[in-house]
């Protein structure tokens, strides 16, 4: 009896020395967060990695990580895409919302909370941007965090290794700022596809969401239909996607809007085409010789895909989920890689592709696809040595665009 007590006894003390162990360890992370929020990104990744937490306690440091970035792109100097945004937010400040709808026709739900944020931080624009980058990688981690529950056992170590490349590479920082819009709308749509491959019914809020953000995410709609066919008709839905991905590719599509000579009158018709009249104007540059090696790169993933995915298919233990998932990869894949020759849709489309394969990693993971795993552990080991590198080669202008940024404290950046 007294041996029983005794035990018992022991085992209340060492699950206190746990929790204590626990409690005075997530103070040091978040010590390290307000100290240094670039390092403590490493801290956050060990600590995930070494406990087992709650989904809360996983949701609160997702948003201090997406919080680190959103600091960084706050102290950004406006040019291009954020000194354009900023020029529309500036008119926020002298029009009600009825005003500001009569020009919030196109992506309302990006251009309406972006009014709310301006309104609510006095014109303080930094603060819009710290909002949206918070808003994209938030969104884009609780999407991988939902999508890891797609398999029947998670696998912490996993999440938390993709999470980790997904903010040192998977959301390139230098645009997540820049494209504002358009990473918004990238993460609401990745969100979109997780909630659906784990079959609850509110992805279809997201994909919603994704289109009122950027008009472009309208692609997922039809590609989600055609998924949904049994896996017997996957071969029409390959075939449509080639199909509309071919006449995308020999279509200008600016061309054909500008072609129309929609009624200005009509607001709507109005800023469709003052809309493709600015892509028009706009010099998208050429195709970089880093940019075609990197899509290269990921199409060669996507065969790899192609190839795969039959096999795993007919594989009982391949989860319904994922099944979801490669058939939506394959169909993107194939769109992606036939509209190459229009180079507007091509390049943000890929953008879209590029962050699917966080995804993929995912799904491979498990079925062991070493070639895949290695290519990405290979990047994700690269990731703060390209982090900072591509920082000190940006064309944008941060508080500091060197490893020193790693020096800066929470008050720093917001005092910038």
């Amino acid at each position: 009896m007294l041996n029983k007590e005794l035990h018992i006894e022991q085992n209340f003390a060492s699950r206190k020395q746990i929790v204590l162990t626990y409690y005075y360890v997530n103070i040091l992370v978040c010590s390290i967060w307000i100290l240094s929020p670039i390092i403590s990104v490493f801290a956050i990744c060990l600590f995930l990695a070494y406990f087992n937490p709650s989904k809360n306690t996983y949701l609160f440091y997702f948003f201090l990580i997406a919080v680190a970035h959103g600091l960084v792109n706050y102290t950004k100097v406006p040019a291009s895409d954020l000194e354009m945004y900023n020029d529309t937010f500036k008119l926020y400040l002298d029009q009600n919302i009825l005003q500001a709808g009569r020009t919030i026709l196109l992506d309302p739900f990006f251009y309406y909370t972006s009014y709310f944020v301006t309104k609510l931080s006095f014109g303080n624009l930094p603060v819009v941007a710290l909002f949206w980058t918070i808003f994209t990688y938030y969104t884009f981690f609780y999407a991988l965090y939902e999508y890891d529950k797609v398999f029947q056992s998670s696998n912490r170590l996993r999440l938390i290794f993709i999470v980790f490349f997904s903010f040192f590479i998977g959301l390139d920082f230098q645009l997540s700022a820049h494209l504002m819009r358009q990473s918004a709308a990238l993460s609401l749509a990745m969100l979109g596809i997780a909630m659906y491959c784990r079959g609850k019914r509110i992805y279809r809020l997201f994909f919603v969401l994704a289109f009122l953000t950027h008009f472009s995410t309208v692609i997922f709609i039809p590609i989600i239909f055609l998924t949904r066919l049994r896996k017997h008709f996957l071969a029409i839905a390959v075939v449509v996607c080639m199909v509309l991905g071919y006449i995308v590719s020999t279509l200008n599509i600016l061309e054909v809007v500008n072609g129309l000579h929609l009624n200005p009158s009509n607001p709507l018709f109005a800023s469709i085409t003052d809309r493709a009249q600015m892509y028009q104007e706009k010099d998208d540059g050429g195709v970089t010789v880093r940019l075609m090696i990197e899509m290269l790169l990921y199409l060669l993933i996507a065969i790899y895909v192609l190839i795969r995915a039959g096999k795993l298919f007919e594989k009982k233990e391949t989860a319904i989920g994922a099944r979801r998932f490669l058939a939506i990869y394959m169909c993107f894949s194939i769109f992606v890689a036939l509209i190459r020759n229009n180079l507007l849709l091509s390049l943000r489309y890929f953008f879209y592709l590029y962050h699917l394969s966080a995804f993929a990693i995912f799904t491979f993971s498990r079925v062991r696809s070493y070639v895949l795993f290695s290519f990405v552990l290979l990047l994700v080991f690269t990731a703060p040595v390209r982090y900072f590198k591509g920082l000190e080669a940006s064309a944008f202008i941060y508080i500091d665009n060197t490893v020193k940024l790693m020096s800066y404290n929470v008050f720093d950046f917001l005092s910038n």
